[in-house]
C-alpha cells in the first residue's frame, strides 16, 4: 500500500471512529463505553 493510500485509509478510520463515538453519545453511552466497544471490535477483527 502506498503512503498516500495509507493516509487516506487512516483518515477514513479516524472519521468513522469519531462518528461512532458521536452516535454513542446520542444514545446515552459515555465515551468510555464507546471506547470499550471499539476495543472489543478490534479484538474480534484481529482474531
Amino acid at each position: 500500500m502506498q503512503t498516500q493510500d495509507f493516509y487516506i485509509l487512516h483518515q477514513f478510520i479516524l472519521s468513522q471512529t469519531a462518528n461512532f463515538i458521536i452516535h454513542c453519545k446520542e444514545y446515552g453511552l459515555s465515551e468510555f463505553e464507546a471506547d470499550r466497544i471499539i476495543n472489543e471490535l478490534e479484538e474480534l477483527a484481529n482474531g
